[in-house]
This record gives structure tokens, sequence and C-alpha cells, in this order.
């Protein structure tokens, strides 16, 4: 059976035309204006990027009270648990992970096996407050065993400084300590004052004093 020849289209068969513009009764040339790029407003500077690599600055913490230079000694450090049970010991700044994050470290004088510590905080000038579970540190006390060292850890939160600072005023938290025994309940409060700490969301001035890790009320 013989093979039959498709028939080609006519696009295929038929002759190729060459029109140009002019003879359609068109412009041979356009001219298209563009508008240049406004230049930057005065009033919204440009995004100032960090380098790469380099993290923006962390905030610092505005302590309201002093504490004991440490290097008084832990002799000195019992005498003032015998007679008042229970002490704030440190309070470190925050680290660039986790900014908004208060932590500090409590010594209570170990009158008992069976003891809690809370530290009860305040993000709105008590207003309101919660307590917060401080954690026991194995081996932590440096005396044998005479007292006890606790850990916690008070959040600022991340949305609490903007909403503040657009009343004109900062991120703070305000503490006590409680301290919890069979034989009694014992308040650290800073002389009846409570402990207060105010956060800042920029870094210091040049010039101005930096804190460390340890912050040295």
């Amino acid at each position: 059976m013989g093979h039959s020849e498709e028939p080609l289209s006519q696009h295929a068969a038929g002759a190729r035309r060459v029109l140009f513009a002019d003879a359609l009764g068109l412009p041979l040339t356009s001219l298209r204006r563009y508008q240049p790029w406004p230049p930057p407003s005065p009033e919204s500077p440009p995004e100032v990027l960090p380098p790469a690599g380099q993290l923006p600055p962390a905030p610092y913490l505005l302590p309201g009270f002093v504490l004991p230079a440490p290097g008084q000694g832990e002799p000195e450090r019992l005498a003032r648990l015998r007679r008042a049970m229970v002490e704030l010991e440190e309070v470190l700044a925050p680290g660039p992970a986790e900014p908004w994050l208060l932590r500090g470290t409590v010594r209570v004088l170990n009158v008992a096996y069976r003891k809690a510590v809370h530290v009860r905080a305040s993000r709105d000038r008590w207003r309101s407050y919660r307590d917060h579970p401080a954690r026991y540190v194995p081996g932590g006390s440096p005396d044998g065993g005479l007292s006890d060292r606790f850990a916690f850890s008070l959040p600022f939160g991340p949305g609490q400084q903007q909403e503040e600072e657009e009343e004109g005023a900062e991120a703070r938290l305000d503490f006590v300590i409680r301290y919890q025994t069979d034989a009694g309940v014992y308040w650290a409060n800073n002389q009846g004052k409570n402990y207060s700490v105010v956060m800042k969301g920029l870094a210091p001035p040049q010039g101005s004093p930096k804190p460390s890790g340890r912050i040295p009320l």
C-alpha cells in the first residue's frame, strides 16, 4: 500500500511576505518618556542594617538596688543569712540569645530539708503579679551545706518594652523573694523597698560603664 503525502498547510506552502510599518501607515519610530525615581524623603531615612554576622545591640539593665560586694566572703554572707534567712545573691545581665530574660541566684540558710523558693514578680508595678519557682542548684553552695543556692529566671516579655515606651515609660520588673520551710516563711524584699530592674532597649551611650555578665549592684 503506497504512502500518500499529507497536504501542507497554507502557512507552510505559501510564500512569505515581509511588511514594514510605514507600508501599513504606522510610524517607524516611537518615543517613550520615563519618570526618574523620586529622591528619598528626609522624614523616612533608609533602614540601617548591622554588618553581616553582627547582632543588633542587646537590651541592658538599670537595677534600682545595691547588692553586697562579692569580695566580702562567705562568713559575712552566713552572718546575714542567720539574721534574714534568705537574700538575693546576684542578678545576671541578659544574654544575646535571650535578651528578654532576667536571671539571678538566691541564697538561703539551710534550716530544713524540705524547702521552696519562689520569686514574686510584677510587670505593672504590683497591679498584678506572678510567683515563679526557683530551681535548686546541686552543689552550688561553697560553705559545705550551711546554705543552699537557688536559680531563677524572670521574663520581661518581648512586647512589654514597645508598649510601655509608647506611654513614656520603660519595661520594668519589680520582685521579691519568698523562702518557705516547715519552720516558717521568710522574705527578701530589699528592706521593704522591693527589688526593681528597668530594661533599656538600646546600648548605653559611649563613655557609660557597660554591665558585665554579673551586674555589680
